[in-house]
């Protein structure tokens, strides 16, 4: 069985953005010193309580922060990417990560990421 964490990169009241992303970081590194197999990333749009979004650039900071943890896309928002861009950038991580990066797609969650 895989154990894994889900980093929504959420913000707090009273707390700023680069808090919140380092939060995001740290929580990475602690999860593969805890022998964790993956990090899942959140991309959010518009909202006030995720503050990513790009989970694949996210990714590319954590996939150089680490050595071994898996790191995903938990996901990135179809609609507001486009598809030849997102392939080569998830072919990209890939290669640079030996296999590491996981690209995982969907819709979207709140309606506000897709208007």
């Amino acid at each position: 069985m895989r154990v894994g964490a889900f980093v929504l990169g959420a913000q707090f009241p009273g707390q700023g953005q680069g808090e919140a992303l380092d939060r995001a970081v740290s929580t990475a590194q602690a999860a593969e010193e805890a022998g964790l197999a993956d990090v899942w990333l959140a991309e959010h749009h518009f909202v006030s309580y995720g503050v990513c979004p790009s989970a694949v650039t996210l990714a590319a900071l954590l996939l150089g922060r680490t050595r071994h943890i898996g790191v995903g896309t938990a996901v990135s928002v179809l609609p507001n990417a486009h598809p030849v861009a997102l392939g080569e950038q998830t072919a990209l991580l890939h290669l640079l990560s030996e296999g590491r990066f996981t690209l995982g797609v969907g819709r979207g969650g709140p309606w506000v990421d897709l208007e």
